[in-house]
């Protein structure tokens, strides 16, 4: 068993190491951070307007395919089917 330390004995203060650099150095971009952040917060001048509900009683949106997502049978807004042929060409 080791021996009992003295009451009167003091050791030295540890040395702060790379890692209380490290530590600071995070500190200081937090606090850059933050205050880039308070500045691109205050430069937004105009706050964005609630969105309005078209007049004529309209409730809800219309509703519009998912991208990709289309009837494979259904006409394009041309009129013709996707997979038809070409029209004849008139000589």
């Amino acid at each position: 068993m080791p021996a009992a330390r003295s009451r009167g004995e003091t050791l030295p203060k540890p040395r702060p190491d790379a890692y209380v650099g490290l530590l600071g150095l995070s500190l200081g971009a937090l606090v850059i951070a933050l205050v880039f952040a308070y500045l691109n917060w205050d430069g937004i001048k105009e706050k964005p307007k609630p969105v309005q509900m078209p007049a004529g009683g309209a409730s809800r949106a219309p509703v519009t395919p998912a991208p990709g997502g289309a009837d494979p049978g259904a006409t394009p807004p041309g009129g013709a089917p996707a997979n038809a042929p070409p029209p004849a060409q008139k000589k």
